[in-house]
This record gives C-alpha cells, structure tokens and sequence, in this order.
C-alpha cells in the first residue's frame, strides 16, 4: 500500500469531528505564523521576521515527503494518528518558543562572532517544528479523505480566515506570548476532536495539556536584541 493512499485504512467520509478539527488546525498554524511574526519583529529585525512565512513553508514541505516515504504512518489509523499528532503539535508549538528564547542569537554579532552563524539555523529550525505537525495533520486528512478534499479545504480556509480575526483581538489583550500559549490551545482542543471517537487516552492527554497552558503563565519572550552589538 502506497504512504499516501491510507483510504483502505479510513474508509468513507470524515466526521464532524473531523472537519472541525483541520479548522483548529489551520486557525492555530495561522496564528501561529503571525504570532511569531509579530514577537521576532520586536525581539530580532523585521527583516528576521519575515522568513517566518519561509520556515512555515520549509515546515510544510517536510511534514509532506515524511508523509511520502513513511510506510508506518499511512498503517496507523486515522482518529489515532491525528489525535497524537494534534497533541505533539500543541505541546511542540509552546516547547519551541521557550527552546528559542534560550538560543543566544543576535544578529548584531553576526561579523563579530562566528557562533552566531551556529545559532541562526538552530534558531530557526526550532520554529520549523510546529509547522512541520501542523502540515502532517492537514496532510493526513486531505489524503485520507480524497473524495471530500474541497469540503475538507474549505474548513481549512475557514479557519485560516478566522485566524486573522483572532490575531487582532489575542495580541493586544494577551501580547505575543498570549498568542502563542493561544495558538497552542487551540491545537490541543483540535486533538481532542480528532482523537473523542477512536483514542480516549491521547484524547485525555490532549485535555489536559489543553488546560494547563489556558491557565498557566504566559511564555517570557525572547529578549531583544536590537543594539546588544553596538
């Protein structure tokens, strides 16, 4: 059986569950990608910022040739897989943003400190992680539901949408960690949908994690660093 056609695994048309699960999905990777957008901006060069929209792509493009050339996956079913790559993806996104606030780059030293050319790609790659599960969600379910794709993209682009709108009401009531511990809610509640029907204990984890980073303290940001090499 070939890694992409995991029909034979799903058969039929996809839950409810389903389709509000790739609209978290989308409205939390969205708001994600604006979120870093907005903290990089602040904490790096705006010029910085902007490859946010390359990594999520590079992200993207990852989780698709793992998708591809893994056989594993595409023999795990559906409700299962989904529900703990939801759960991984949420846990990833606030992991990721503590790890990089840790990674001592600073794009001042960068013709001064040679470790600096080290910290770049670590810093980056860290940010790819999130995208990378997020793309394997939306991958799974549009290549296990082939018959209901344009259903299924128009969930996607909902919430895409919606994600825009969220971006403008959780920055300035929460700031930029608020959105990422936001984005990161989100994504736990799209693995409990996808794992209610077929996997009660991810689901579990995925609630508890889902209340944990609801209520707990927001995320430090990473410091600036804007003139620390002057």
């Amino acid at each position: 059986m070939s890694p992409v056609d995991s029909s034979r695994i799903s058969p039929g048309s996809p839950s409810k569950l389903i389709y509000f699960g790739i609209f978290l999905t989308a409205m939390s990777t969205l708001l994600l990608e604006f979120t870093l957008t907005r903290v990089l901006s602040v904490s790096l060069w705006y010029h910085f910022a902007f490859m946010i929209i390359s990594v999520a792509l590079l992200g993207f493009g990852i989780s698709g040739v793992i998708l591809f050339r893994s056989k594993s996956i595409g023999k795990i079913p559906t409700g299962r897989l989904l529900s703990i790559l939801g759960t991984i993806y949420g846990f990833s996104v606030i992991a990721c943003f503590i790890l990089i606030g840790k990674v001592p780059f600073d794009p001042f030293s960068l013709m001064t400190d040679s470790m600096q050319f080290v910290y770049l790609p670590i810093y980056y790659l860290l940010i790819t992680i999130p995208f990378l599960f997020a793309g394997l969600i939306i991958s799974v379910i549009l290549t296990r539901f082939k018959s209901n794709v344009s259903k299924l993209y128009f969930a996607d682009l909902v919430g895409a949408g919606l994600a825009c709108v969220a971006f403008v009401i959780v920055i300035p009531a929460l700031g930029g960690s608020g959105g990422i511990v936001a984005a990161a809610a989100i994504g736990f509640l799209a693995a409990i949908l996808f794992g209610y029907e077929s996997n009660k204990a991810i689901s579990l984890i995925a609630l508890v994690f889902f209340f944990c980073h609801s209520f707990s303290d927001r995320c430090r940001e990473p410091a600036s660093n804007k003139g620390h090499g002057k």
